[in-house]
């Protein structure tokens, strides 16, 4: 019963909130509040009602009834917006409802003022990494489907004919976090590779980092891969989701087949014994950066696309 009285309780308020604020457009982030921003709008008391859709469709599975509550707030929805083509394609192929509906606006970043090189910079003394030390940083949660133990077989490829490697995972460790440790030991990597944890200052280790890895295999479009780019750092990744649309191969990066760690492993030499090729495709990233994915271009093809709904026209970045 408190169950019901807190829902009854939450859409009582956000209707009357819409209401009493004149609401215009209503644009929800995220699954949950997909569904209970369109649940709480029955009436339509926004002119305009969006749903987005930011990553691969594959967590839903094993989970069948937040999923038909999704496609029936994409049923109430008059947009969806999607942050690239492969996320597109999975909900599509996925989910109801949706169209005739999509358009897409990719995640755009500031590009950072600091231009100087990655080389001359020092890790931060705190992960207790030899000056010495050619870092190759991969920023993700230490969860299933972001590629880790992919990477640490990797890793032992890596150092094994560049002993001065190190490998950083950044990012938040949990239960799922075990196998991972294991694997560390199991390889003999205990001197190679750091958990580092969440981090405050990303750009930091960034700043000091020679490659940037990223191998998930269910990448919606990531903002880790945006942030290295904006550093100057180049990135290899997975051809997977909506990488290849981040990542020009061979320019800003490499791009290799996903759960290949001989191919990820190969990638990253590359990089490391070749500083002048790391170089030029840093500083072609963070002009792919300034170009296709800058925080200007985001906000004014939302800023765009809201118009175009609000008039009632045919949406221009419609996928």
């Amino acid at each position: 019963m408190s169950l019901f009285r807190d829902a009854r309780r939450f859409f009582h308020t956000f209707a009357r909130i819409l209401e009493e604020r004149r609401v215009a457009i209503l644009h929800a982030y995220l699954p949950a509040a997909n569904i209970l921003a369109m649940a709480a709008n029955p009436l339509r008391r926004s002119r305009v009602r969006i749903v987005s859709k930011r990553a691969m469709c594959r967590y839903k599975e094993g989970h069948p009834v937040s999923s038909q509550f999704e496609n029936l707030a994409n049923l109430a929805a008059d947009a969806v917006m999607v942050n690239s083509y492969a996320v597109a394609e999975d909900v599509r192929r996925t989910e109801r409802f949706v169209e005739g509906k999509m358009f897409l606006v990719y995640n755009g970043l500031d590009l950072p003022d600091d231009t100087a090189d990655s080389g001359g910079r020092t890790l931060p003394p705190d992960l207790g990494l030899p000056p010495e030390s050619l870092a190759v940083t991969y920023v993700a949660n230490l969860r299933e489907g972001k590629g880790h133990l992919c990477l640490l077989e990797a890793a032992r490829k890596v150092v094994a004919a560049v002993p001065s490697a190190r490998f950083l995972l950044v990012g938040r460790q949990d239960r799922e976090a075990v196998p991972i440790r294991e694997k560390i030991r199991e390889l003999g990597l205990d001197s190679y590779v750091v958990l580092a944890g969440e981090q405050r200052d990303i750009s930091a280790i960034l700043r000091a980092t020679r490659v940037v890895a990223h191998p998930g295999d269910q990448e919606g479009l990531s903002n880790a891969i945006l942030e290295a780019m904006g550093a100057g750092i180049p990135v290899v990744a997975s051809r997977a989701g909506g990488n290849s649309e981040v990542v020009a191969d061979g320019v800003t990066g490499s791009l290799v087949p996903p759960g290949d760690p001989d191919a990820l492993g190969s990638a990253i030499l590359e990089l490391l014994r070749d500083p002048a090729k790391a170089e030029d495709r840093g500083r072609a990233g963070r002009e792919r950066l300034r170009n296709r994915f800058s925080l200007e271009g985001m906000v004014t093809g939302i800023e765009e696309s809201y118009i175009e709904l609000l008039e009632g026209k045919s949406l221009s970045r419609r996928v």
